[in-house]
């Protein structure tokens, strides 16, 4: 979904031996968006158990909404000298919460925040001009 928005944060460094390093970064996140959405596929009818009918879809364009939250980066990384590569090892953690806004009342959509969590390890390699 394309979101746009701004963060505000804190970072943390400290070096550790002679080309070792830890860091840490701490933001909140609000963004905003919009994106269509176009529905097709299959509906199950409550008076005729088993009947698998074809849905009739439809589509919204220009759904708004809003996203909310917290993003947490700890890594430790390596740097080998003077123009030579840095090396980063990391953790990132994301939380955040979505809801659209100003929806109709037919689309099935409602407008509660909704969680949403992403992590995972990852890899950098800068090199240094």
């Amino acid at each position: 979904m394309p979101f746009n928005g701004p963060a505000a944060g804190i970072g943390f460094s400290m070096p550790f031996a002679d080309s070792f390093f830890l860091a840490a970064n701490l933001s909140a996140i609000y963004m905003w968006g919009e994106f269509d959405f176009k529905q097709s596929g299959y509906r199950y009818e409550d008076t005729d158990p088993g009947t698998k009918n074809p849905n009739p879809g439809g589509s919204m364009n220009g759904i708004t909404m809003r996203n909310r939250g917290i993003n947490f980066e700890p890594t430790i990384g390596a740097s080998m000298g003077a123009g030579l590569p840095i090396f980063t090892l990391g953790i990132r953690a994301q939380w955040s919460q979505m809801k659209f806004v100003d929806v109709t009342e037919d689309s099935g959509l409602d407008e509660k925040w909704a969680n949403d969590y992403q992590y995972g390890l990852f890899v950098a390699i800068v090199q240094p001009f």
